[in-house]
């Protein structure tokens, strides 16, 4: 963490339950870790057993990331770290294989200039989370958060997938505001 630098600390409070439930038990497999930012939820994976896939298009995340798995005595070595737009990605994942867990927290809006156009979460979920699931095992989960205040999950998604509302349970309860993101457990049907 650095609390003096940056407005952005690396850590997201708001996701303490999601960390929590990953390190609470034994986990096998493979989690995808797109938007990784600096892996906080990739460190609470791999210390439950899971190797990791971590994509981001930061440069400077990506290494943050790897920083993190070694303040967490965790070998970087055995996990992957993708410099990469996640939504290029997405669109071409190459040989990366399948995951029985993906961790899918996109940013509200983007407009980099390294990505071609511009991203909103709500108007391209569907496009978004359809991608990301042709990475998912048949009996893995696509844990899909974002902090849009006002997001409505599209209802063409139902008809694919298995979807859960999980944001209650994904929000600490010393946060006062509750509407700090969305969470949505999706699963194949």
């Amino acid at each position: 963490m650095n609390l003096w630098d940056y407005l952005d600390t690396g850590l997201f409070l708001d996701h303490r339950p999601i960390r929590y439930q990953l390190t609470k038990g034994k986990h096998q497999g493979r989690l995808l870790n797109l938007f990784c930012y600096t892996g906080s939820i990739s460190v609470a994976a791999a210390k439950a057993g899971m190797e990791t896939y971590n994509v981001d298009m930061s440069r400077t995340y990506i290494d943050w990331a790897q920083e993190n798995f070694l303040a967490n005595e965790l070998d970087p070595a055995d996990h992957e770290f993708v410099q990469e737009d996640a939504l290029q990605f997405l669109a071409n994942p190459g040989m990366c294989g399948e995951f029985d867990m993906i961790f899918l927290d996109p940013p509200t809006f983007s407009n980099s200039k390294r990505m071609e156009g511009d991203f909103d979460v709500e108007r391209d979920q569907v496009k978004l989370v359809q991608q990301a699931a042709k990475l998912l095992k048949s009996s893995g989960v696509l844990y899909f958060s974002n902090n849009k205040r006002k997001f409505r999950l599209d209802s063409a998604l139902s008809k694919e997938f298995k979807i859960k509302d999980i944001s209650a349970d994904t929000i600490p309860q010393d946060f006062h505001d509750q509407k700090i993101h969305h969470c949505f457990e999706i699963r194949k049907l």
